[in-house]
């Protein structure tokens, strides 16, 4: 078969130019559509791109110049796409509930889905078409190096506030990063980490060594004013697991760095920064916590209103699809007189708006991609693959005390790990 060169070199270009500007605009996110008493829809820069990647895509298809993905198990699209019908029938049940659509259950939550399948059907393309192994890797280095800018920036914008009075950060918070909130930041920071560390494990540098050293350095100060709780005990988690299973390693590569960063984190905190922007009275919130019935931070008491209200609902609700989709809000009003938050752990709302076949579904399909990664990370020894199988355990467990669910770059990661190349004589040509 002759290879038309400068055609099949134009598409790989931009499919590695799509998982770049992904890795990086994936890690900023905005507000949109906000009015009234509707929040509005949380996006990721890299939403934007999702339009043009479609084009191309679905362009490279017609023409026959690139494959349909193609997945490490045949049942992952039908699981996959079983979801949005899970997700349909809770959108009529929640209809029926409320006695009209509701924006947050039709824009955020169902058409949110469609983004999330979109993502994980456009890193599937991209594995099928060019490879597994560079693909992995390229996302992974582009992202930790976006994620690293950020923090340096983080700690700058930190440092200098005191002396000019103001913030240089364009984010309200400059521990927030570009994700409008602390704690999908900390969610990115998890995924950073539990990456350099499992390719460090199998001898791989993502990040050159000064970059991984400085990284290092700012961590303690991001874990401060970060604040996210959640953040400090799997963080804690992951750097006790990298000890035990690499001592050495991290007696000589991350422990310096991580001890002249806390040096610097002290200074900072001491000296230099304003306490507005101090966050260590999470440390206080979380003690307390464990000391006491009520909670006295407003975060926590929205969590425990949340398990209140959440099971009250499913009790009253029919238990095999729940209460519907946006069911929970207009509860809330009616029994509490307003509306206090969304119901921010993962679990807890699926059970509750989607009822068991909700839950049921969503775990089946994320223990197909355990099983997947699992099976081609440890057992092939793919770096990428245990990296991601690592990081979904991690995401599985702090969904029970956040919502993580609807996470941009799990589930772009999660394609590229889940997909699969066809054997040679069956791929397209990529060759020049």
């Amino acid at each position: 078969m002759l290879c038309p060169i400068p055609k099949y070199l134009t598409t790989k270009k931009i499919a590695f130019f799509l998982l770049a500007a992904i890795a990086i605009a994936v890690q900023a996110q905005i507000s949109i559509f906000s009015q009234g008493d509707y929040l509005g829809l949380r996006i990721n820069l890299a939403d934007i791109l999702l339009p043009v990647a479609g084009v191309f895509v679905l362009f490279s298809l017609i023409s026959k110049t690139t494959r349909w993905p193609e997945w490490s198990n045949k049942y992952t699209p039908y699981l996959l796409f079983s979801l949005l019908g899970v997700l349909i029938i809770a959108l009529i049940n929640g209809y029926y509930y409320i006695g009209g659509w509701s924006s947050w259950a039709l824009i955020n939550k169902y058409f949110g889905f469609v983004i999330l399948i979109c993502y994980f059907h456009l890193a599937g393309w991209i594995v099928t078409n060019f490879g597994q192994s560079q693909t992995t890797y390229s996302f992974v280095k582009y992202f930790c190096a976006a994620f690293l800018i950020t923090l340096v920036l983080s700690i700058i914008d930190t440092v200098q506030q005191p002396f000019s009075g103001y913030s240089l950060w364009v984010g309200d918070f400059a521990w927030d990063g570009l994700m409008a909130n602390r704690n999908a930041y900390m969610v990115a920071a998890i995924f950073t980490i539990t990456f350099l560390l499992t390719f460090s494990i199998y001898d791989k540098l993502i990040l050159p060594f000064w970059c991984s050293a400085l990284l290092w350095i700012i961590l303690p100060t991001f874990t401060i004013y970060n604040g996210s709780r959640t953040g400090w005990i799997f963080g804690a988690l992951i750097l006790l697991a990298y000890l035990i299973k690499a001592p050495m390693k991290f007696l000589k590569e991350i422990a310096p760095f991580l001890i002249i960063g806390t040096v610097i984190t002290f200074l900072i905190f001491n000296y230099i920064s304003n306490g507005e922007i101090r966050l260590i009275r999470q440390y206080t919130f979380l003690t307390a916590l464990f000391q006491q019935d009520e909670p006295d931070y407003f975060g926590d008491q929205k969590r425990y209103i949340a398990l209140e209200d959440g099971i009250e609902l499913y009790q009253q609700s029919n238990p095999i699809i729940g209460a519907g989709l946006g069911a929970y809000k207009p509860f809330q009003i009616e029994k509490r007189g307003k509306y206090i938050d969304v119901i921010d752990w993962s679990t807890l709302w699926l059970l509750t708006e989607m009822g068991i076949l909700g839950l049921a579904s969503f775990s089946a399909f994320f223990l197909l991609g355990l099983y997947v990664l699992f099976k081609k990370g440890y057992k092939e020894g793919s770096a990428y693959h245990t990296a991601i199988f690592c990081f979904l355990i991690i995401i599985i467990a702090m969904s029970f005390l956040h919502e993580l669910l609807y996470t941009r770059f799990l589930w772009f990661a999660l394609g590229l790990g889940m997909a699969t190349q066809p054997q040679e004589q069956d791929k397209p040509c990529t060759s020049f």
